[in-house]
């Protein structure tokens, strides 16, 4: 049992990012996103035969 309601459970935690967002782009996560789903793809079909 989780106690309290799920308002009370809602909570932000502010930290700074432990590297520089400058560089961070749509383009390149969705780029990242790709590789991702391709390798997973690639993996299936090995295991597939």
């Amino acid at each position: 049992m989780r106690r309290g309601s799920p308002l009370d459970r809602n909570t932000e935690l502010l930290l700074p990012a432990p590297f520089p967002l400058d560089d961070v782009t749509d383009a390149k996560i969705e780029a990242e996103r790709m590789k991702h789903l391709a390798r997973i793809a690639a993996h299936e079909k090995e295991v597939e035969g």
